[in-house]
């Protein structure tokens, strides 16, 4: 249905009284538009962020002692394709077909993957 004003010629009509206006941000489902969607992302991950390294080792299946962690070492990506001579995305393809052991989460944009199991899988490539 067009609107009355929009009849009459007045392009400058705003939406109809009985439409809400679509660029009110507050009409969207009931969505509060308040917070910026990065800060909230960002406050989620960190309140599922390990608040201490035992925590942290236990999310990684790490023993708690010192003793038991001071021969594993965690790794990010550069590190592992060093050590595993494949393009990133080959990397990536290995992992979701299997081949190459997940990484951990750490956070939104930090992985990392334990060398024991690196270690591991270079020994079964090269044997």
């Amino acid at each position: 249905m067009v609107s009355k004003n929009l009849i009459q010629g007045d392009l400058k009509a705003g939406p109809r009284k009985d439409q809400p206006d679509c660029r009110n941000t507050q009409h969207f489902a009931g969505v509060d538009q308040t917070e910026d969607p990065m800060k909230a992302t960002f406050n989620a991950a960190s309140t599922n962020a390990a608040q201490n390294p035992s925590q942290l080792f236990g999310a990684l299946g790490l023993p708690t002692t010192a003793v038991d962690v001071s021969n594993v070492r965690l790794y990010r990506l550069p590190q592992v394709l060093d050590r595993i001579p494949v393009s990133r995305s080959s990397w990536f393809a290995g992992i979701q077909s299997g081949r190459y052991p997940k990484g951990y989460s750490l956070g939104l944009r930090t992985t990392v993957w334990r060398s024991d199991e690196i270690e591991q899988l270079v020994t079964s490539l090269t044997h």
